[in-house]
């Protein structure tokens, strides 16, 4: 079982590396390829509007591991979600908050599915189907941009125990 240190210092990593591929891209600009798979990013500055194809870092990542047995972490960001993204486990736990991709009725300012928490015990859980949901050990969350360490919302501590 992975401890929860070394979860840490694993989103620690993904975090840099996230970091990293935007510096590379600003500064050595995008191959053809990257540029068709990026969206635009549309910004304002005094009034008037621009675009760019610069990827725009994920409001937060995580890492996650299996209690129980010695499994390898996954980490994962926050982004929206697709309703048959998810395992039949984790999307049951989900629904009991009411529905995917709207605000849940415990007062979560957060939408349903969209945490990186979810994702990433998403791909812990279709690699090992035996797990449970509060048997998941997660790192602590972390803000890319800044590096600050975010506390996690109310759906995350509801359905993983945290």
């Amino acid at each position: 079982m992975p401890s929860k240190s070394s979860l840490d210092r694993t989103v620690e990593a993904y975090a840099r590396t996230i970091v990293s591929r935007n510096v590379l891209v600003w500064r050595y600009g995008l191959s053809p390829n990257t540029q068709n798979r990026l969206k635009k990013l549309k910004y304002r500055v005094n009034e008037k509007e621009y675009q760019s194809r610069y990827q725009d870092y994920p409001a937060v990542v995580v890492s996650c591991s299996n209690s129980i047995s010695s499994c390898d972490s996954w980490s994962d960001y926050a982004h929206s979600c697709k309703k048959n993204t998810y395992v039949d486990r984790l999307k049951l736990a989900l629904l009991k908050l009411g529905n995917l991709g709207k605000k849940s009725s415990n007062g979560c300012k957060n939408a349903i599915g969209h945490c990186a928490e979810n994702h990433a015990a998403n791909r812990v859980l279709k690699k090992h189907g035996s797990t449970g949901c509060k048997q998941l050990v997660f790192s602590k969350a972390i803000r890319p941009r800044t590096g600050e360490i975010i506390p996690y919302c109310d759906n995350c501590k509801t359905i993983f125990m945290l």
